[in-house]
């Protein structure tokens, strides 16, 4: 599977992955990203993610979508706190002397964008896991397409496929106009997608379970989308 060039994306701009940080400011985080921005207008920003904390240059803190992205790229790295910083004109100042962007925990659903037009009939599911989660609250039926390798239940063979789970075809997924989409930020990457159909308006619930506790309290918040509370509580 070839990676698509983009990492992730806003309502106005693309981001691209460059060379690792040389930020002294991120020299313990080997994890840390940066990416450059390049605005529908013709605009470049850049950002730069890490662990512990996110640095933006004014077109990116600008942009409300960073924001989102970055607390999707922290989840998809098991991350729950955003600790955003505005870069300073002299570039490299200290994290002390930068004006703070944001600081606080957040939790997974808030990135969920759900569709408050009635019962979720079309669905979209992006992970084999939730493809036999909603099989499991007895709503597969709703399921129009999905990943390609969701492989149970044995009705996913007459599904569309949208492609893998990190790179699955986003403008046909807006294209379908699902009423609800289910997406995942269980590995890095899958921010891609997130944001992605953040970005088109596309409805979706994104899970993001690391154990037990939180698959069944992803059943429970699934259930409610379908429609069907009873069932979630008796998985």
């Amino acid at each position: 599977m070839k990676k698509p060039d983009e990492h992730w994306e806003t309502a106005s701009a693309v981001a691209y992955r460059l060379s690792p940080p040389s930020d002294a400011r991120f020299a313990d985080d080997a994890r840390a990203e940066r990416f450059e921005l390049r605005f529908r207008d013709g605009r470049i920003g850049y950002a730069t993610f890490g662990l512990r904390c996110q640095i933006l240059d004014a077109a990116a803190a600008a942009d409300p979508g960073v924001a989102y992205a970055a607390r999707a790229w922290l989840a998809a790295r098991g991350q729950r706190r955003l600790m955003a910083y505005r870069e300073c004109q002299s570039s490299l100042a200290p994290l002390e002397q930068l004006p703070v962007l944001a600081d606080q925990p957040f939790s997974v659903r808030s990135l969920s964008l759900l569709s408050t037009s009635g019962q979720a009939r079309r669905v979209i599911s992006l992970a084999p896991s939730n493809t036999e989660l909603i099989d499991a609250l007895g709503c597969f039926d709703r399921v129009i397409a999905c990943d390609v390798s969701s492989d149970y239940p044995a009705g996913t063979a007459q599904l569309e496929r949208l492609g893998h789970d990190l790179a699955p075809n986003l403008d046909r997924i807006a294209q379908l106009a699902p009423d609800l989409v289910i997406s995942s930020l269980t590995v890095p990457g899958m921010e891609r997608v997130v944001t992605g159909l953040h970005a088109r308006g596309v409805p979706q619930l994104v899970l993001a379970p690391s154990s037990l506790s939180d698959v069944m309290e992803g059943a429970a918040v699934l259930s409610q989308a379908l429609d069907v509370p009873e069932r979630g509580a008796d998985q």
